[in-house]
């Protein structure tokens, strides 16, 4: 399959294909493949896994982040935070009042729900922790009781931000 593909290429949901890895580091080592693949996936654990198994000291990681309130906003101020004057008064010029701050906070900083403003974030959420804890997490942890997990997932997210107390 490997030997196949047309160099560079992007395989999607690589962790479901575990096999993959070790081919790829076959290649790489054999060919000097260098910055050939681009693998990607859904569940970070199981990905980084298999990269550790085989591809360790021949991969760039790159995290994909939510959106920040600056690319919401599109402010185009995007120098790494350094705390100096000079900072300070150059991001100064680039400050917008956020309106509607509570909006922002309950849809979060996926990139579907700004792509797409009629989007109901409820749902969207709903249909995210329904696909991917339910499917990936559960099927990881072999959770028996998916209403206890339910119950115990709503807990952790109502008491987000909060001190901890171990009572509750």
């Amino acid at each position: 399959f490997i030997r196949g593909l047309s160099i560079p290429t992007f395989i999607d949901e690589a962790q479901k294909a575990p096999e993959l890895f070790g081919s790829i580091q076959e290649l790489v080592d054999k060919n000097n493949f260098y910055s050939q693949f681009i693998l990607s996936g859904s569940n970070k654990q199981k990905l980084d896994d298999k990269i550790k198994e085989s591809l360790s000291g021949r991969t760039s990681i790159i995290e994909l982040s939510g959106l920040s309130f600056r690319e919401i906003n599109e402010i185009d101020f995007n120098k790494h935070f350094v705390p100096t004057e000079e900072y300070l008064s150059e991001r100064k010029k680039h400050l917008k009042e956020y309106k509607n701050i509570w909006f922002h906070i309950h849809r979060g900083s996926y990139p579907e729900l700004y792509d797409n403003p009629n989007k109901d974030w409820e749902e969207f959420y709903s249909s995210y922790v329904q696909t991917y804890i339910e499917k990936d997490v559960l099927a990881d942890i072999k959770i028996k009781d998916i209403i206890a997990f339910t119950r115990f997932l709503t807990a952790a997210a109502a008491r987000t931000g909060e001190i901890l107390n171990y009572n509750n």
